[in-house]
């Protein structure tokens, strides 16, 4: 689970393969960033370095998009108002966070402050 989207999936198929994998589950799925689907920026990119000062989505692994993916999805899959489990409780706080606030969802971590680290006031 520590490759990159990016290796596992084909540019050239990237974008239809990520909305398809979303239909077929029936869950929502963090948006691709034009960033993230240029060949300008998939040829030359670092995976260091993200023009935002952040990392590009496809840099992320497949553990990173299932966190995602659990936050996105947190009504459908975690029983509320009962979470039974602090991943569980992490997932709806960042889930919901994403909601209210349209912070990308790979910027929220369990550890992020909201004032310091997402810059919410």
């Amino acid at each position: 689970m520590e490759a990159s989207l990016h290796s596992l999936l084909p540019h050239e198929h990237c974008k239809a393969q990520w909305k398809e994998m979303a239909r077929r589950m029936g869950w929502k799925f963090p948006p691709l960033p034009k960033a993230d689907l240029s060949d300008a920026s998939l040829k030359n990119r670092s995976p260091f370095h993200h023009p935002q000062g952040s990392k590009a989505l496809l840099q992320h692994t497949l553990a990173d998009l299932i966190h995602f993916i659990g936050a996105l999805n947190y009504e459908k899959l975690i029983s509320l108002p009962h979470p039974a489990s602090r991943y569980e409780v992490e997932r709806v706080i960042v889930g919901i966070t994403y909601e209210r606030t349209g912070v990308d969802i790979e910027e929220i971590k369990p550890s992020s402050r909201f004032t310091y680290d997402l810059g919410i006031d």
